[in-house]
């Protein structure tokens, strides 16, 4: 399935999840990577670093395949190299917003091929017990009777007595997990994330028993499907969605189901209180000079609460200032005064406010409200030249070229390393036809950043448009040798060879930048 816009697959994946009946994730490597724990292929690399006779003996095209250099070391061996591993991942925040959509019963089970205990520690931050299943020592077929929600360990678990690495010891194992995988793809909302299922016996089980009853999506980094999912996403209502990193989809996905942020990061003294009224009051005999150590803290914890509340409100009453359809200059400086952090908000909107309006709706009303943003921000900015570059930006795309040559010159005097500016100074300078001036700024943003393919384009352009077309070309070629698919540059040179006769050379260039 296509989509424009991440933005619109996030809504099309919450969609499904809250009209559901039921939804389970499965989970792989993927899901674990940003907390520390290795992929499979790094794996692959240490422990051929760290046995290379060993894995040396194997043919060269296994020496890469982790079932095969897995199936080398013997259990103590794989043990004594994973665990410690396991033992020092961090919590990563998309399992984090995983476990608050657990707490909110969007999801009823997590199905995960890792031995990690990372979910089950991010449940535990948030104050959520959820019971937790090892396939690998313990499968089961009756899985109508496992417990919502859960945790499931198909593989087994980190410390558990089994952990599943080779291929063989998957392959074996894959009658033990088919019931329950078949039950997921064909009784539940399935989402697949962070698990590529490639070279994987259990992913043929997910494929063969997936009966498009309740739909699938698989959830993926790269832009298009990997070729061994077409048998399953040819089939109906299963559909593959890329470009997703785990952690941030699944904090997207949380938003969207307004289950984030979860009550921890929103107040985490409330959320403590919370998490101590099970607790039993703290034993004070009568008469016994002992200290209420439970109640005492109760009643500290609740006085930072509410001031963490009286905080949260004002910083969202300022971003509400800075983001929202008015400006109330009063109340924004009676709120900076509270803290240097409140003060500092202003620089938040620079990117919010100035790129967000105009870039994305490109209205001259709009450009104009980045303008006043702009304009108010640098009060509450003392470095300022973020803010002076987008109203530059915001000028410049309204037709005002001599007032936004004046911003990327205010930004450039405040961060002379600005080449981003230098370089749209340049622009403003070349549409009002001072060549030469332009020539000087792309000149010095390209000494700044060598790698700055678009002005090197741009100076190309510049000297083209006075006849220099030699020196041109030189430009042109420069920019499609940093960034070969520069085909604005392609195009230029074209030009540029074309006007000196060289039609062949230039038909070359036209080519390769429509075959990009």
């Amino acid at each position: 399935m296509l989509f424009e816009t991440t933005d619109k697959k996030i809504k099309y994946i919450v969609e499904q999840i809250r009209n559901a009946k039921s939804t389970r994730f499965i989970i792989g490597a993927g899901a674990s990577r940003s907390a520390g724990v290795l992929t499979a292929s790094e794996m692959v690399s240490e422990i051929s670093e760290k046995y290379s006779e060993l894995v040396g003996s194997l043919p060269e095209k296994d020496q890469k395949d982790y079932g095969k250099v897995m199936r080398l070391l013997n259990p103590s061996q794989r043990e004594e190299y994973i665990k410690p591993l396991l033992r020092d991942a961090k919590i990563n925040w998309g399992q984090i917003a995983l476990a608050s959509l657990i707490a909110n019963d969007h999801v009823s089970s997590v199905l995960t091929f890792n031995f990690d205990l990372i979910l089950e520690r991010a449940s535990a931050l948030l104050g959520l017990q959820v019971p937790v299943y090892d396939f690998g020592v313990a499968p089961t077929d009756n899985v109508r009777r496992l417990a919502s929600p859960s945790i499931v360990h198909l593989h087994g678990q980190s410390f558990g007595m089994v952990l599943l690495n080779t291929d063989d010891e998957t392959k074996d194992h894959k009658k033990a997990i088919e019931p329950i995988l078949k039950e997921t793809v064909q009784e539940h909302l399935t989402v697949v994330i962070g698990y590529s299922g490639v070279n994987d016996s259990a992913f043929d089980v997910i494929a063969d028993k997936f009966n498009s009853e309740c739909g699938l999506l698989w959830l993926g980094r790269s832009e298009a499907a990997p070729d061994h999912l077409e048998p399953l996403i040819k089939q109906d209502y299963a559909d593959y969605i890329g470009g997703l990193d785990f952690d941030y989809a699944m904090i997207e996905l949380a938003k969207g189901l307004q289950a984030w942020p979860a009550p921890l990061f929103d107040n985490p003294m409330k959320h403590l209180i919370s998490e101590l009224e099970p607790v039993t009051e703290y034993p004070v005999m009568e008469g016994a000079d002992h200290y209420d150590i439970l109640s005492a803290m109760r009643v500290r914890l609740d006085q930072l609460g509410d001031d963490w509340e009286e905080d949260a409100d004002c910083t969202n009453e300022a971003l509400s200032y800075l983001f929202g359809k008015h400006i109330d200059e009063e109340a924004m400086e009676k709120l900076s005064d509270k803290s240097a952090e409140l003060s500092n908000i202003a620089k938040i909107s620079l990117y919010w406010v100035c790129v967000r309006y105009s870039a994305e709706y490109g209205e001259g009303c709009e450009y104009q409200k980045a303008i006043a943003y702009a304009e108010y921000g640098l009060r509450f900015n003392d470095e300022g030249h973020e803010t002076l570059y987008n109203w530059g930006v915001a000028l410049s795309a309204l037709g005002r070229k001599e007032e936004a040559i004046e911003k990327y010159a205010a930004a450039v005097e405040i961060n002379p390393e600005k080449h981003e500016a230098l370089n749209n100074w340049g622009n403003a300078l070349s549409d009002l036809g001072r060549k030469e001036e332009a020539i000087e700024k792309y000149a010095a943003a390209v000494e700044i950043n060598p790698e700055k393919h678009e002005a090197l384009n741009n100076w190309g352009v510049a000297l083209s448009d006075l006849g220099r077309k030699e020196e041109a070309i030189e430009k042109y070629a420069a920019a499609v040798e940093i960034n070969p698919e520069k085909h604005e540059a392609l195009y230029n040179w074209g030009n540029a060879l074309s006007d000196l006769g060289r039609k062949e050379e230039a038909i070359e260039k036209y080519a390769a930048a429509v075959e990009i």
